[in-house]
């Protein structure tokens, strides 16, 4: 299975000049952007909205499963779902591979920690992730917060309610940069990449050291110390 994050684009030239700043690297003859982690698409339908396209051969069997705790929509290339969080989640059937190159770096936004999603229904929305492959690895419902791990690799941050204090974009991905982190945000404003929140709350001396950015489909990226 490969998992896709889709960004809306209703002006193309745009979303690529914000994947390009930020350093994410252009699979040839397509317009998919790479940053060695995670595969964003750029979708210029008119019908797509940001959310995940998940690839499989058949997705029939959890269908079954998802029809009895969520919305299933059938497309023309297998399914889409929603989950409480409102996230469109496309289940796309499909043979094709997409690789990432072994030699694609981390983009200016740091290491990348994985997709986070806010939700007010914490129990259906892991459940779904849950049917779609995606075991739990680490949090529970009473610290409001779980993180869930595909064997591919990729991780999803599920928020509860009221644990997150910052603006959310769904879905969004978090980049951990530890100390370096400032360094980043000063990188990111020499290229005039726009930041949708400024954060100084945990910094004693009131300096911004984290930030969120939204690409133009409204991709959130949480650029953070920790």
């Amino acid at each position: 299975m490969k998992v896709i994050i889709q960004s809306p684009t209703r002006n193309i030239k745009l979303s690529k000049g914000f994947y390009t700043k930020a350093n994410f690297q252009n699979l040839p003859g397509t317009n998919y952007f790479c940053d060695g982690t995670s595969i964003i698409e750029l979708n210029e339908s008119q019908f797509c909205r940001p959310g995940v396209k998940l690839l499989a051969k058949s997705w029939k069997e959890e269908v079954k499963k998802l029809t009895r705790i969520c919305s299933v929509t059938t497309t023309d290339d297998g399914f889409l779902i929603g989950d409480a969080s409102g996230l469109w989640i496309y289940l796309v059937e499909s043979d094709e591979n997409i690789e990432i190159p072994t030699n694609f770096s981390a983009s200016l936004f740091g290491n990348n920690q994985g997709l986070s999603i806010e939700t007010p229904d914490y129990d259906k929305t892991v459940s779904v992730w849950e049917v779609i492959g995606f075991k739990l690895a680490m949090g529970n419902k009473e610290q409001g917060w779980a993180s869930l791990k595909h064997e591919d690799g990729l991780s999803v941050s599920i928020m509860a309610p009221n644990v997150c204090p910052h603006a959310f974009l769904n879905p969004s991905i978090s980049f951990f940069n530890g100390k370096n982190n400032i360094d980043v945000i000063s990188k990111i404003r020499d290229l005039k990449i726009p930041i949708y929140e400024e954060i100084s709350h945990f910094n004693k001396e009131g300096i911004v050291d984290n930030i969120i950015v939204s690409d133009p489909g409204n991709i959130g990226f949480f650029i953070f110390s920790d």
